[in-house]
């Protein structure tokens, strides 16, 4: 019988856990941002993209009752304009986001979620392999609760 390190088998024990199924976490997140989820909050996101600057951002927007209340952008804080706002959702957009990617099958979805609250952070899909331009990241920071 073959011996294994400790150093070894752990070293295996956590590549393992680097391929998790995505929907699993999705929804292990998603359940902890609903009970954790603030009656109003606000955070700053950004888009990934080959997309045009008003899409990729930086934004910040402000939520209360699960309804977007402003967007704004973080350099000029000027309102981002009607054509635009769908790009910069709230927080259950953005794991909306997620749940397209799985849907539409991409070939590569690798999402990180805040350990308390449970909304994403950095989301990165690449929807088809060695296909060019059709990845998207999204970047969720600067969140904090607000007074309603």
């Amino acid at each position: 019988m073959m011996k294994h390190s400790p150093l070894l088998l752990c070293a295996l024990l956590a590549s393992c856990s680097a391929f998790t199924d995505p929907s699993s976490d999705l929804d292990d997140a998603r359940a902890r941002w609903r009970s954790a989820e603030p009656t109003a909050y606000e955070f700053t996101m950004e888009r990934l993209c080959f997309c045009p600057r008003e899409i990729t951002g930086p934004v910040i927007i402000q939520v209360k009752a699960g309804l977007v209340e402003s967007r704004r952008y973080a350099d000029t804080g000027a309102p981002v304009d009607a054509r635009w706002i769908a790009e910069f959702p709230a927080i259950d957009g953005v794991f909306a986001i997620v749940d397209a990617a799985i849907a539409r099958r991409a070939e590569m979805i690798d999402a990180v979620y805040d350990p308390m609250r449970g909304f994403p952070t950095r989301v990165d899909i690449d929807y088809i392999k060695n296909a060019i331009d059709d990845e998207l990241g999204v970047r969720v920071r600067d969140f904090k609760p607000r007074t309603p």
